[in-house]
């Protein structure tokens, strides 16, 4: 879209207010307790997995344009598939567990028969070792024997894909790839279970719990394009990372999700995210050489923080059911979180990072109750009531609350306004209903359309959101708004270019499926975007 249409587009929303058309009334809440509207859900750093997603099925953007969006000033890079090692926190309570296999292996040098269970303990300053027969449900033990320090625990051969072959940790009845250690972390002594593996195996067991597996059937496959993107960022923080001195990552949220090769023999690794690490294998992001420690989340909300990747728009997060969200905190919750300000009675923002719709993440804020206040940043309260994100904004704060609808939809939005900032969200009939039933004003919207497609949308930009509400109509949507004439677009969301690197011919697909081979005026028009290589 040109800066003509978003310049009249923020007209249009500020008349519409400033015209009196949206009535001001109070928000609703319950008595004691304060309703919160947020974006994104996550830190908002790097990646936003939702926006890969929106990116890959509606826009058609390959896994390294994706990167490329998101980690704005690295590069793509290349390494070999090297080992890395990873602390298996979930067995942390479970030290000395029996370990089985399916075929013989080593513990600490001394070898195991197929099938049965062997268990590493330290006693004192020595390391001892357990077998018994029977596997995950052992019989008579025997032991014990001397072990070497911190020992290795090695299969006699490549299982491959078999499952039953793997090594298996019966606390948790998970089948792992690669061999294991016991180490003795040298802060307090504890036991410590790492699993070293290749990264494009360790890989298998990550991508598909942090990500979902199904999104490659979406957009007819071009969803997979997500799970690459996912397998490089996941590729790149593990690599990156150097989290103990016994061990470069751990197996949870902390480090990344890592879930082994199998659970009670069945697999949690999955065909569609085994392609996407095997498509994008050894590919990982780099600035001055070195490999860059990719964050990523769920959903951004609309836009990443800083400061490793600057902040970034990103429409593709759209897509995301996290993008807006409500909530109710009961002041009860809210006064047992900080006792210390005895009754609860509001929550005050004080500072904000300044990128994104109110102002963006919370930095500062104060708890206020009848006995005092508590100072803290967005991050703790965001962890001390379980919100999605560190990126929210009090109802009870703003100075105006606004009910407004587009002309095609009978959609009701409440528009809250505090500091020249403004937060939008769309309301259920229950929100409605308890809201007293407001009078309900109208805010402008433009129609606009390709000249060589013929799908019509409706773009509404909203005040103080940088993020433009796009709607697509259909015949009976364009009719209720009285038959507007569209104007000519320069650039629609969801919109793919690609050329095939040798004909400079560029190929426009819009949101409707059509594809047309661009006239450079059309690609002018279109703000000159880089094709995708296809």
């Amino acid at each position: 879209m040109t800066g003509r249409w978003k310049r009249t587009l923020a007209a249009a929303a500020a008349l519409a207010v400033a015209a009196g058309l949206v009535a001001a009334v109070p928000a609703a809440a319950a008595p004691g307790s304060v309703t919160l509207v947020g974006h994104g859900y996550g830190h908002g750093r790097g990646l936003g997995q939702y926006g890969a997603l929106g990116y890959a099925v509606d826009q058609g953007w390959s896994a390294r344009t994706i990167l490329d969006h998101y980690y704005n000033g690295t590069d793509q890079g290349v390494v070999g598939n090297s080992p890395i090692s990873v602390r298996l926190t979930v067995l942390d309570s479970a030290a000395g567990t029996w370990i089985t296999a399916g075929q013989g292996f080593t513990v600490g040098g001394v070898h195991i028969e197929a099938g049965a269970a062997a268990r590493v303990t330290r006693d004192g300053g020595s390391w001892q070792l357990f077998t018994a027969y029977g596997g995950c449900r052992p019989g008579e033990q025997y032991g014990p024997y001397p072990l070497p320090a911190n020992p290795t625990i090695t299969l006699d051969a490549d299982p491959g894909d078999t499952l039953s072959r793997m090594l298996t940790t019966c606390a948790n009845a998970t089948q792992y790839r690669g061999s294991l250690a016991v180490i003795a972390d040298n802060v307090g002594g504890a036991l410590r279970v790492v699993n070293t593996l290749p990264v494009e195996q360790y890989l298998r067991g990550v991508v598909p719990r942090e990500s979902v597996a199904s999104w490659a059937d979406l957009g007819g496959g071009r969803g997979m394009q997500a799970l690459a993107a996912q397998a490089v960022a996941a590729r790149s923080y593990a690599l990156s990372e150097r989290r103990y001195a016994y061990a470069m990552t751990c197996d949870t949220i902390a480090c990344q999700v890592y879930g082994g090769a199998g659970r009670n023999g069945a697999s949690v690794e999955d065909r569609r995210t085994d392609f996407a690490v095997a498509a994008s294998a050894g590919v990982v992001r780099v600035r001055g050489g070195a490999v860059v420690h990719t964050e990523f989340g769920s959903s951004t909300g609309g836009r990443t923080t800083g400061p490793s990747f600057g902040h970034v728009q990103d429409w593709g997060d759209l897509r995301s059911p996290h993008n807006t969200w409500r909530v109710e905190l009961t002041g009860a919750a809210i006064t047992a979180a900080y006792p210390q300000i005895g009754q609860f009675t509001a929550l005050q923002v004080t500072r904000r990072d300044g990128e994104g719709a109110q102002g963006g993440r919370v930095l500062n804020m104060d708890v206020v109750g009848s006995a005092g206040r508590a100072t803290v940043t967005g991050d703790q309260f965001r962890s001390a009531m379980g919100l999605r994100s560190n990126w929210f904004f009090p109802m009870q704060q703003a100075t105006s609350v606004s009910y407004v609808k587009t002309q095609f939809s009978d959609t009701v939005y409440q528009l809250a306004q505090v500091n020249g900032w403004s937060e939008k969200m769309a309301m259920t009939w229950d929100d409605y209903v308890a809201a007293g039933y407001p009078a309900v004003g109208s805010i402008a919207s433009n129609v606009v359309k390709y000249s060589w497609a013929p799908g019509l949308v409706a773009v509404t930009f909203w005040p103080g959101d940088p993020q433009w509400q796009w709607d697509f109509l259909d015949y009976d949507r364009w009719a209720r708004a009285g038959y507007p004439a569209p104007a000519e677009a320069g650039w629609i969301i969801n919109t793919s270019f690609w050329g095939n690197g040798v004909d400079p011919t560029i190929y426009a697909q819009a949101p409707d499926g059509t594809v047309t081979a661009l006239s450079y005026a059309q690609w002018a028009a279109a703000g000159y975007p880089k094709p995708e290589v296809r």
